[in-house]
């Protein structure tokens, strides 16, 4: 019996002196894998030094290009001429004498529909009322600006709770349009844009005089901008039609079309730098700990593995892992062994022990005595669910709003 277990331990020790040998390469990958990290998290950080760089750029950029406009825009209004002035008092005329919160309201029925229409700010109609005074204001103030140093373009803004009964918003929308005469007769140069709160709906409508301007893929992007449909989402109405007018102002009318969107541009490039810069500092981080906590596990475990007792090794000999990557891992294997020693017939079936017909987890614990049943209900369990009878589809769905 001295002599067998004498053989045993032999047979074990000679079998852990190879097995350490494949060990220590998984050692040696390891280490390997944090200098790849550490040579990788380099790159990575001169990429962050590229987008910080790319970051203070733009800033800088915004910055000039800001009050370049600014400059350029108050040399335009003091360099008025006097038609131009002329032109900017007759306009005025038919729109209002100045800004007022007080309404003078009027009503066009549209389509079966009646809308409010306020004489003092006649390019707000917010029948649905979502829109702050502030963003009335605005909408007043660009018509102002178009009607003095533009073609006299018009943008008005139209809500309702609800579309008319069995009519599109594009219907409604052309229809409110044409009603109103929105732009210059002979320009046709205005913008219409439509919200219906219940239908979720809503819609640009544009002039000839303005459609290659404001084309419909530009109209379009302008309507399902993200943030623009998050707001609407969030109920945050007059949040999401400021953004809208943003996008269209910059469009049809700004007096330093140029500059503004070289401004869009480099808050673009801003936003970018801005995003990548946090990609890729988190990105190092990630490649310097798992390759730190690759190098650290695989130290601990060579540790413990140097200090195995003869019957550990003997146990680790039986359960005959292929590779171990944790001390978990051994620990498992270990008990697994052992469980292994007390039955010679045993076979190990993954991560538990078939002995005979009975079935042991690495504990020992018992599973089942009947492995052949088992085995087969498990088998039959993963094959009895539900499946999908092979319909097709032709296409068929629809999008838009919100």
């Amino acid at each position: 019996m001295k002599k067998v277990k004498k053989e045993q331990r032999s047979v074990s020790l000679n079998w852990y002196k190879r097995y350490k040998k494949r060990f220590s390469i998984g050692y040696v990958i390891a280490c390997f894998s944090l200098v790849i990290g550490i040579i990788f998290s380099i790159l990575l950080f001169l990429l962050v030094l590229l987008a910080i760089s790319d970051y203070n750029d733009s800033k800088k950029q915004i910055n000039e290009l800001t009050e370049e406009r600014l400059a350029l825009r108050e040399k335009i209004q003091h360099s008025a001429t006097d038609d131009q002035l002329k032109k900017f008092e007759q306009t005025q005329a038919g729109l209002t004498s100045g800004w007022s919160n007080n309404e003078d309201n009027y009503i066009v029925e549209v389509d079966g529909q009646e809308i409010v229409i306020d004489r003092n700010n006649i390019f707000v109609s917010d029948n649905a009322k979502v829109l702050k005074n502030d963003t009335k204001k605005k909408i007043y103030q660009i018509n102002k600006e178009f009607s003095q140093f533009n073609d006299g373009q018009q943008f008005m803004i139209v809500t309702v709770q609800s579309l008319p009964e069995y009519t599109t918003i594009e219907t409604f929308a052309s229809e409110v349009f044409n009603q109103l005469g929105i732009g210059q007769a002979d320009k046709n140069n205005g913008v219409l844009y439509v919200m219906s709160i219940d239908d979720r709906k809503t819609r640009i409508e544009v002039g000839y005089g303005l459609e290659t301007i404001v084309s419909d893929a530009k109209a379009g992007s302008i309507l399902d901008d993200e943030d623009t449909v998050a707001d609407f989402k969030d109920k945050a109405y007059d949040q999401g039609v400021n953004r809208i007018i943003d996008q269209l102002y910059t469009q049809i009318g700004s007096i330093t079309p140029e500059y503004d969107l070289k401004i869009e541009d480099a808050k673009e490039r801003l936003s970018n730098a801005k995003a990548a810069i946090i990609v890729l500092v988190v990105s190092i981080f990630i490649c310097l700990l798992n390759g730190a906590f690759f190098v650290i596990q695989a130290k601990k475990l060579k540790q413990r593995m140097n200090q195995l007792l003869d019957k550990e090794i003997y146990y680790l000999y039986l359960s005959a892992p292929i590779f171990i990557f944790t001390i978990r891992g051994l620990k498992k294997m270990i008990s697994t062994g052992q469980v292994m020693s007390k039955h010679p017939s045993a076979k190990r079936k993954g991560t538990t022990i078939l002995v005979g017909n009975r079935l042991y987890d690495s504990g020992g614990y018992l599973i089942t005595r009947d492995y052949a049943s088992y085995s087969s209900s498990s088998s039959d369990s993963g094959s009895s669910s539900d499946s999908f009878g092979g319909g097709s589809s032709g296409g068929g769905g629809a999008s838009g709003g919100w």
